[in-house]
C-alpha cells in the first residue's frame, strides 16, 4: 500500500512537471513567433508602401544590425539561461554586468559600422543614418531581450509573454500607422528606433519594480569571467549570423538595392 502511494505521488509530480513543460513551450513558442512574424510583415508594409528598393535597404540595415548585435549579444541570453536557473548568482546583479556589456556592445558596433562604412563603403554613405537607426533598435530590443531571457528563465512566464508579444504588437501597430499615414521611410526608422528604446525604459522600471531582491548569500560573476565564457558562443554566432546575413550584403554589393529588395 505505501509502494503504492509513493508511485502515485511520483506519478502525479511527473506529470505535473510534464505539463508545465509543455505549457512553457507552448508559450514561449508562440511568443517567439509572434515577435519573428512582426518584423515579416514590416517587410511587405515596406514594399507596399515605399517599394522594392526600400526593402532592400532595409533588409541591408537589418542585416548589418543583426551581425553586430545579435552575433555577440546572443551569448548573454544563452548563459543567463544556464546561470539563472542554476541559481548561483543574484540575478540583479548579474542582468546588470550583462546590460553594462550589451550597451557597450551597442556603441561599439555604431562606431566600428560608421568607420567602416565612411572608411571603406562610401556608396552606402547615403543610408547611412538608416544603418545606424537600425543597429540602435536592434541594440535596445538586445537590452529588453534580456529582461525577456531574465523573466523566462525564473518562471516568470506571464510577464514574458505578456512583455515579450505587447513588444511585437506595438511595433507592428507603429510601423503600419507611419507607412499607411505617408510619412517618409526614415520616419519609420526612426519610429522603431524610438519604440525600442521606450519598450526598454518600460522593462528597465518594471525589472527595478517587481524584479527579486538581491539574495546576500549569493554572489554576482565578474565581467572577466562574462567574457571569458561568452567568447567561444561569441564566435559561433557571430559565424552563424554572417552565413544566414551575408549573402544580404552581397547581394545588395553586386546587384543593388532592388535586387536585394526582390531576393528578401
Amino acid at each position: 500500500m505505501f509502494r503504492k502511494t509513493i508511485s502515485n505521488f511520483l506519478s502525479a509530480k511527473r506529470r505535473r512537471q510534464l505539463v508545465g513543460i509543455v505549457k512553457e513551450g507552448a508559450v514561449v513558442s508562440v511568443t517567439e513567433y509572434v515577435m519573428l512574424g512582426s518584423f515579416v510583415l514590416v517587410n511587405f508594409l515596406i514594399n507596399h508602401f515605399y517599394g522594392t528598393e526600400s526593402v532592400g535597404i532595409y533588409a541591408l540595415s537589418y542585416s548589418i544590425a543583426q551581425i553586430g548585435i545579435l552575433g555577440i549579444g546572443s551569448a548573454y541570453s544563452l548563459l543567463m539561461r544556464r546561470d539563472l536557473a542554476i541559481g548561483q548568482y543574484d540575478s540583479r546583479g548579474y542582468l546588470a554586468k550583462v546590460q553594462s556589456l550589451r550597451t557597450g556592445n551597442l556603441g561599439l558596433v555604431l562606431i566600428l559600422t560608421a568607420a567602416a562604412i565612411v572608411l571603406f563603403y562610401p556608396a552606402l554613405q547615403i543610408n547611412l543614418l538608416f544603418i545606424l537607426l537600425m543597429i540602435a533598435a536592434k541594440g535596445f530590443d538586445a537590452l529588453s531581450e534580456s529582461y525577456y531571457t531574465a523573466y523566462q528563465t525564473l518562471g516568470r512566464l506571464t510577464e514574458y509573454s505578456v512583455y515579450k508579444i505587447a513588444n511585437a504588437v506595438l511595433f507592428i501597430g507603429i510601423s503600419i500607422y507611419v507607412c499607411a499615414s505617408g510619412f517618409d521611410i526614415q520616419y519609420l526608422y526612426l519610429s522603431q528606433a524610438a519604440f525600442a528604446l521606450l519598450m526598454f525604459a518600460i522593462n528597465y522600471f518594471k525589472w527595478r519594480k517587481s524584479g527579486p531582491a538581491s539574495g546576500l548569500e549569493l554572489v554576482n560573476p565578474t565581467y572577466r569571467l562574462l567574457l571569458i565564457e561568452s567568447y567561444p558562443l561569441m564566435i559561433n554566432a557571430v559565424i552563424f549570423q554572417l552565413g544566414v546575413r551575408a549573402n544580404n550584403i552581397l547581394v545588395f554589393d553586386k546587384l543593388g538595392e532592388k535586387d536585394l529588395g526582390i531576393f528578401s
